[in-house]
């Protein structure tokens, strides 16, 4: 499995695009691995 990782931060319109990128890349047969600030945690797993 090809993996990826990528790490964002500032405000939920920044984190939004990695985590629609994140699902496109997932869907492709990607081991993604998404990092960003704390307070994104929740919105980032639940995507």
């Amino acid at each position: 499995m090809k993996k990826i990782a990528m790490f964002t931060m500032g405000t939920r319109g920044d984190i939004q695009p990695y985590i629609f990128l994140s699902r496109e890349l997932i869907r492709n047969g990607y081991d993604v691995t998404l990092g960003s600030h704390p307070c994104w945690k929740n919105l980032v797993e639940e995507a």
